[in-house]
């Protein structure tokens, strides 16, 4: 199932990123995340989100390619630089639902169980 959300409020965001249902699945296999937002910092989110115990797929996106470095110090899939054409965002998504197949699914509920959340 494809559930798409768009958050401009990082309390907002963050409240919807670390649910979980009832099988203790966190609520998305996907986040792409800007690194500037109005109340808040993606880098230090994503940061946040791992400390959890949150190995879902982040991809950021961002004006400028200074915070590329920090994006992978959480293990960022992919740092796209704003504008991103059409060709380079769907092999960044294709590369991230393959990684999402190739994980066993007992490695992604072991993630989930007893860690943070």
């Amino acid at each position: 199932m494809l559930e798409v959300s768009c958050y401009s409020r990082m309390t907002a965001f963050m409240e919807a990123v670390c649910r979980k249902d009832e099988n203790g699945q966190w609520a998305f296999d996907i986040l792409l995340m800007d690194i500037c937002l109005p109340d808040g910092d993606g880098i230090e989110s994503a940061r946040v989100l791992r400390q959890k115990g949150f190995q879902s797929v982040i991809i950021f996106q961002s004006s400028s390619a200074e915070y590329a470095m920090d994006a992978f110090s959480v293990s960022a899939l992919q740092y796209l630089v704003k504008p991103v054409c059409r060709e380079h965002m769907d092999r960044t998504i294709e590369r991230a639902i393959e990684e999402i197949q190739h994980k066993p699914v007992q490695e992604r509920k072991e993630e989930t169980n007893g860690q943070g959340g």
